[in-house]
């Protein structure tokens, strides 16, 4: 759950941003998520 709480804040932290750079980071760690939730 807290995974995905951070996920969601880097997604909104990304679009108020309005960066690309900032776009792309919350797609790799969503990328990761899975491996997260295995790990947990």
């Amino acid at each position: 759950m807290k995974v995905i709480a951070v996920v969601l804040f880097a997604v909104l932290a990304a679009v108020n941003a309005g960066i690309a750079p900032a776009a792309i980071a919350p797609a790799t760690i969503i990328s990761r998520a899975p491996a997260f939730d295995s790990a947990v």
